[in-house]
């Protein structure tokens, strides 16, 4: 099983997450996929072609400038840090409608930089009245940074340990992903919202005394996962 690679790895393996406070100094991320059902990449490219004396008139193709963009359609989550930010952002222009992301794909690959969300539909969008509501919007791909990945190893296992935190602090939930050189993201949720919360970077909150299960799911392959005991009290 240690030997396995990845190979054809679903899409929901991949991350995607975005900056909620881009006016402030300090980064809060937010998976952008919750509620999505579909995202469609495009990657417009400009091509130049030129004929050259040098090449006995022969046309040369060149590639001058590369544009990605995600284009994502789902339905509206209130309440979801990144829709409500996205969201909120409808009515907005220039500036206000840049943010920084993180796209991690399943093989571990990082592609980080700052996006302009486009295609934003004011109040979310309406259809048939006793359906849910469409949220549908397009990530523009300003800058990309790409942290290539180590290799393309299979998941085995998630080890994490139990989380005691009070109310006051929060505290990191410590994950890792075995074999050790396969892609370390993780997936991270809590069974009880009213008495913890958890980030997509695994920093635990705790709302109120009690216990709840944290879930910790490797990305590249969810289906490897574990579950362990939050413990919070007072601060």
């Amino acid at each position: 099983m240690a030997d396995e690679t990845l190979d054809f790895a679903p899409n929901y393996a991949h991350t995607f997450e975005i900056n909620t406070t881009p006016d402030s100094d300090k980064k809060t991320w937010a998976s952008a996929l919750v509620g999505i059902t579909n995202v469609v990449p495009a990657n417009e490219e400009t091509v130049s072609e030129d004929a050259y004396y040098n090449d006995l008139g022969d046309t040369d193709s060149s590639v001058d400038a590369v544009k990605v963009s995600l284009a994502f359609t789902g339905h509206r989550k209130y309440g979801d840090p990144a829709q409500d930010f996205i969201q909120s952002r409808a009515l907005m222009t220039k500036k206000k409608r840049k943010t920084d992301y993180r796209w991690t794909q399943p093989d571990g690959t990082l592609l980080e930089g700052v996006l302009t969300m486009a295609d934003l539909v004011p109040g979310s969008a309406m259809g048939d009245a006793n359906s849910k509501g469409d949220f549908t919007w397009t990530a523009k791909l300003n800058t990309i940074a790409e942290t290539p990945a180590a290799n393309e190893a299979m998941p085995t296992g998630v080890t994490v340990s139990e989380v005691n935190v009070t109310t006051k602090t929060p505290k990191q939930a410590v994950a890792s992903v075995q074999p050790q050189d396969c892609n370390q993201k993780c997936h991270f949720a809590v069974q009880d919202d009213t008495i913890a919360t958890v980030s997509p970077d695994g920093m635990v909150t705790g709302l109120k005394e009690g216990e709840t299960k944290l879930i910790v799911k490797a990305a590249a392959c969810p289906s490897v996962m574990q579950t362990v005991k939050v413990a919070v009290t007072a601060g």
